[in-house]
């Protein structure tokens, strides 16, 4: 570091050291400008070149000779501070670097910041630094392009010192003094996340819980309401650990909870180690062999924790590092879902990351990660991922290997201890399940004691072997398993001890079964997840599956439950038993097994493609997913293009009952690339229909491939005549006829006319979202209202769902929030049914809405802010976030307070930042209400209206052209409401304004919300241009066809 004073100065006004020792600030500006230049060489100390000198000094105003104009300045420098100031080489000028203040401050910075934290010296280095700023900087320089560099540069390193400054007085224990050095920095950048953080520490360490609380909230307003986001990760994780110290966070959240059957047994110790880890460290694995009891631990663990979110995910059944983060999402209850009903929208893919940490928030959280070891990269990639953005995070996972993180901590788990006493841990726990098995039998302490001892204390083996109480004694148990050890010795030497001594006690329940029963527990261990008995029967593929069934529950090696969802028994295996049954497979009978399952997988969906919407059925389906999303991967990866084809087409119907529109859209382009290749009669018919129509559907929709070649082959299908499901024929003909709209309300009417009620209930349906397309709403309504009463007394659930919720968003955009908040009811109560939670909490916006027309606004204020909250994590829906400001600013709008209403429309605008995200209707919806809002209210200045004006024409112009065939009526009428609403009051407009605002009702547009009312638009049009005026232009275009509206409405808005 420098010693000496520096002799050119440059954080305030430029001055170097004259000849004569004086202080000179150089005459004229460029002087001082070239000084700055130099100074900011880099690195410093390096020439710099004349004409980088000159851009810098002069920028694009350059004189006419510039090297001669250089050459003046430096001899005019050198003149005043020695010749030596400035040295010239080859490459240009240049001043060395110990004789410049910014160079030395930064030097001093970087010996500060080399030394400990607590070290006096730091302070003494960084106060030394900063004495070297005096006054403005830049400032003396013109408008020279050296200034703001010099600026920029300045502020960068002073701020860079005064937050080392800050952390030292932290560090040295001097809270008083570092609270105003970090409230100067927090003051200076108020939407910094670290300066505030700073700031919260400080006070903290003061003392000042309260301000450091308040510090928080103001920040977090400030940050809402001036940019639209959220304090970062760690700033929240600060706020939490207040949060804790000032009041303990109410109301407890607790997700995959088992009740233990029986009493855990000699794990005390262990759980308190545990409870105790958790408390020191945030990644925490139990480790060991398989049969030890880690699930069981890892359950009592969560049961006591008192964190304000537990939940425990179990992942035996996932087998992909990829399926990972969906596995634990959907554990958590979190699925994807789009914003409406429309199948237009049903491409989005929300990030789940983002939702589940949004789930996870602020709050302390324990999540179980149970049996992590075949897809040990995957978990540990979760969980090193999420515990850095998730500070108030605590994961507790069981594996046979660490994970391998930063920041874990293994506890192994010892088998139970063995004495020669009933309270032992291990021989209580025989004793406790011999009981349970033959109540009345003899048990001699010192017998089992060495059973135990025989079995390592291994709880499973216990278990196993206590369940042989039923029909032996433990002499007789003790003596069959010592024969069995000496037999089964054929594992590795390698592995542990007690592993093989599992691998006996299960080999010799193998060995108490009779062929049948061994052949049917390898077949069955290449289930993923569990299993019902049809899949059993089709993979054992032996006459009497049903005994060979009771056989292996009955030797404890298959667990039999009641599924609550479809009220069959379904059956599991524990993961060791299943892992030594695939362990008696050769790759041939593996595969062989597999394939079986692939068989099984194919007959289960050919059975259930034409009623996968009845409840009972979808129940079955969403049992076996996990096995069909297996057979689905192996099938992709091996070529079996019929099987993908197939299994796709159940379950892409379950994907979109529920709204999981991640694994529709994954598996998506698998199984249509699938049914490129396949030919039509090598797949189920009706898996071939719905293959083909909905990609003919997803051509036409989104425009992103083209159109005529799905739909020619979906033609040539339909001419084959292929016996299929009327629901899919109905639906292919429909989407055949969607370019003729004689032949396409043709196809409808066939719908409508069928006796079948699925199928009449379909084309009502399909009918009541054509005529809303079209801005026939009391038609629509009507279609919906006999949709609903059709499927309700034909008992088709989910038809009766749809059209529920198709009378409630029609009912929204017709104003009648009464009939609206009624039929969600309806439509929320049979999504519940089908175990999609999520489309309600999606669809809560409908609600919301509505609460505003019937004044409820506290109600839908809360709604609506819940929806902005949600949307705050980075990389979550941002049309959520454009839905809850849309419905904050109509809630304050219709509360009185329209200056704030316009800020929160400006927000709402803002969350639309890609051209992708401006392409959804919502957008334009979204403008067109705060146009008309604006221009009604009179808020916000004349530019911003006309911006949005003009935006709001432009974008619907480009979504026209873009999708030409798909004219959203009521959509397009929001568009022509909020910019007539704007021309009313532009010199020369006014005509065109009043032929936008008849075209608008013509369209029907939405009346969702009170600033798109038609009524208070024609009021205000009558009070501006006279009723006779606009009395004229709505007869006038009621004169019109109905056909032409659309270009009607585009030739007014190009103007």
């Amino acid at each position: 570091m420098p010693t000496s004073a520096p002799r050119v100065r440059v954080l305030g006004p430029v001055e170097v050291d004259a000849v004569d020792g004086a202080v000179s600030t150089l005459a004229g500006p460029t002087a001082r400008a070239l000084v700055a230049a130099l100074a900011l060489a880099s690195p410093p100390g390096s020439s710099v070149g004349v004409e980088a000198l000159a851009d810098e000094v002069w920028g694009e105003g350059q004189p006419r000779h510039p090297r001669a104009s250089v050459q003046t300045l430096v001899s005019r420098i050198r003149q005043v501070a020695g010749v030596e100031i400035i040295r010239s080489d080859a490459a240009g000028y240049a001043i060395a670097p110990d004789a410049i203040d910014l160079v030395c401050a930064q030097a001093r910075h970087d010996d500060a910041v080399g030394l400990p934290l607590t070290d006096a010296a730091r302070l003494t280095a960084l106060d030394d630094a900063l004495a070297l700023w005096r006054g403005e900087v830049g400032g003396d320089l013109g408008d020279a392009p050296a200034a703001d560099a010099l600026r920029a540069a300045s502020a960068r390193l002073r701020d860079a010192l005064r937050r080392e400054r800050a952390r030292t007085l932290d560090a040295t224990g001097r809270a008083a003094d570092a609270v105003p050095a970090w409230r100067a920095l927090h003051d200076a950048q108020p939407y910094d996340d670290e300066a505030a953080a700073g700031l919260l520490a400080s006070l903290r360490a003061a003392g000042r819980t309260s301000d450091a609380l308040a510090v928080f909230a103001a920040h977090r307003a400030r940050l809402r309401d001036d940019l639209g986001s959220s304090p970062g990760p760690a700033l929240v994780a600060a706020h939490a650990a207040l949060l804790r110290e000032d009041a303990p966070v109410a109301g407890r959240v607790r997700i995959g909870l088992r009740s233990a059957p029986t009493p855990l047994i000699g794990r005390d110790g262990d759980l308190a180690a545990v409870a105790t880890l958790l408390a020191e460290a945030r990644i925490v694995t139990i480790l060991g062999a398989g049969g030890l009891g880690k699930t069981r631990l890892a359950q009592a663990a969560a049961a006591a924790s008192d964190a304000d979110l537990v939940a425990v995910v179990p992942l035996a059944g996932v087998r992909t590092d990829e399926d990972v983060p969906f596995a634990i999402a959907a554990a958590l209850g979190i699925t994807e879902a789009a914003t409406s009903g429309r199948l237009s929208d049903q491409a989005r893919r929300p990030d789940l990351r983002a939702r589940v940490l949004a789930m996870i928030g602020e709050r302390r959280t324990l999540v179980v990660l149970d049996n992590c070891e075949q897809i040990v990269a995957g978990a540990a990639a979760w969980v090193a991922d999420v515990v850095r953005a998730a500070p108030g995070l605590r994961v507790l996972t069981t594996s046979r290997t660490p994970l391998d993180v930063s920041g874990e901590v293994v506890l192994a788990l010892d088998p139970l201890p063995i004495a020669d006493d009933v309270d032992a841990p291990a021989v209580r726990l025989f004793v406790e399940r011999a009981r349970a098995v033959r109540p009345g039998a003899r048990l001699d302490p010192v017998v089992v004691a060495r059973l135990c001892t025989h079995l390592d204390g291994l709880p499973l083996a216990i278990e196993l072997a206590a369940a042989r109480v039923r029909t032996m004694t433990p002499e007789q148990i003790e003596q069959r398993l010592g024969d069995r050890f000496a037999i089964l010795t054929t594992g590795p030497r390698d592995a542990p001890e007690r592993h093989r001594t599992l691998e006996a006690v299960i080999a010799w329940s193998w060995d108490l079964l009779d062929a049948s029963a061994q052949r049917a527990w390898e077949r069955l261990a290449v289930f993923p997840a569990g299993f019902a008995a049809e899949a059993a029967a089709s993979v054992i593929g032996v006459p009497g599956a049903d005994d060979v069934l009771e056989r292996l529950v009955s030797h404890s090696l298959l667990i039999a439950a009641d599924d609550p969802q479809t009220g069959a028994v379904r059956f599991r295996m524990l993961e060791t038993v299943r892992e030594f049954g695939l362990s008696r497979l050769g790759p041939d009978a593996h595969d062989d097994a597999l394939d079986a399952v692939a068989r099984w997988a194919v007959a289960f969906a050919a059975e259930r493609l034409a009623t996968a919407f009845d409840e009972r059925v979808h129940a079955e389906i969403f049992a076996e997913h996990d096995n069909l999303v297996s057979v689905t991967r192996r099938a992709a990866a091996s070529g079996d293009d019929a099987t993908v084809v197939t299994v796709y087409a159940l379950l892409v119907q379950t994907w979109l009952v529920r709204g999981s529109i991640t694994e529709l859209t994954s598996f998506g382009t698998v199984a249509i690339e699938a049914m490129g290749r396949v030919r039509d009669d090598a797949v189920p018919p009706d898996a071939a229909a719905v293959l083909l129509t909905g990609t003919a559907a997803f051509a036409l929709i989104t425009t992103r491939v083209p159109a005529a070649r799905p739909l020619a082959r979906l033609a040539l299908f339909r001419r084959r005549r292929a016996p299929i499901s009327p629901v899919f024929a109905g639906l292919a003909d429909v989407i055949l006829a969607t370019r003729d709209r004689v032949s396409f309300d043709a196809a409808i009417g066939r719908l409508r006319a069928s006796s079948d009620p699925s199928v009449a209930a379909l084309g009502e349906l399909v009918r009541a979202q054509a005529t809303e397309n079209d801005g026939d709403h009391a038609i629509a309504l009507a279609a919906s209202r006999r949709a609903w009463d059709i499927a309700t007394a034909g008992g088709v659930r989910w038809l009766a769902t749809a059209a529920a919720s198709s009378v409630s968003e029609l009912s929204s955009q017709v104003g009648a929030a009464a009939d609206a908040l009624e039929w969600f009811e309806r439509a929320a109560e049979g999504f519940r049914v089908f175990g999609a939670d999520e489309q309600v909490r999606q669809q809560g916006w409908v609600v919301a809405g509505n609460l505003i027309g019937l004044g409820r606004f506290d109600e839908a204020r809360a709604r609506f802010a819940a929806l902005v909250e949600a949307a705050e994590v980075p990389g979550a829906d941002r049309e959520i976030a454009s839905i809850g400001r849309f419905g904050l600013a109509e809630t304050d709008r219709a509360e009185g307070d329209a200056d704030r209403s316009a800020d929160e429309f400006a927000r709402a605008i803002d969350t639309f930042v890609s051209g992708d995200q401006r392409n959804s209707p919502w957008y334009l919806i979204t403008l067109g209400a705060a146009l008309s809002a604006a221009s009604i209210d009179g808020t916000g200045t004349p530019e911003r209206r006309a911006l949005w004006a003009r935006r709001l024409r432009v974008r619907a112009i480009v979504n026209a052209r873009v999708r030409p065939q798909l004219t959203d009526h009521p959509v397009l009428g929001t568009v022509l409401l909020g910019w007539s609403a704007w021309a009313l009051d532009q010199p020369g407009l006014a005509e065109a304004a009043l032929a936008a605002l008849a075209l608008a009702e013509s369209c029907g547009v939405r009346q969702d919300f009170p600033s798109l009312r038609l009524d208070a638009h024609l009021a205000r049009a009558e009070r501006i241009a006279g009723a006779d005026a606009v009395a004229r232009a709505r007869s006038a275009e009621r004169e019109q066809p109905r056909e032409g509206r659309a270009e009607r409405s585009f030739t007014i808005l190009r103007g």
